[in-house]
């Protein structure tokens, strides 16, 4: 009986744990995000598609960037700033009042 629960208890936990980070040898849950947190171990970040930290003990949330003096996450500004790329104007005549307004 042991070993089925053993057994049971294997394959469920590789079941759910199925990502696999750079050591190959840890797994993550499926969901969160493989961060390393020494030169050659990794740990798990509860948040997916997570940023990893500069100091290898944190993670932030997608879109958000690490704030280490502060140890805060925050809003990627540059990221959203670099998106009103996409902005279209309507005609020639909009495009160069909003510049002579931006300018001025």
């Amino acid at each position: 009986m042991k070993v089925f629960i053993s057994m049971f208890i294997v394959i469920f936990m590789e079941s759910v744990l199925n990502k696999q980070c750079g050591d190959t040898s840890t797994f993550c849950w499926d969901g969160d995000t493989c961060c390393q947190i020494y030169d050659t171990d990794y740990g798990c970040c509860p948040y997916e598609n997570a940023v990893c930290c500069s100091d290898k003990k944190h993670c932030c949330p997608q879109g958000k960037i690490c704030n280490m003096e502060l140890l805060i996450c925050e809003r990627d500004i540059v990221n959203e700033i670099s998106s009103l790329n996409h902005l279209a104007f309507l005609n020639d005549e909009i495009k160069n009042l909003f510049w002579s307004l931006l300018i001025n």
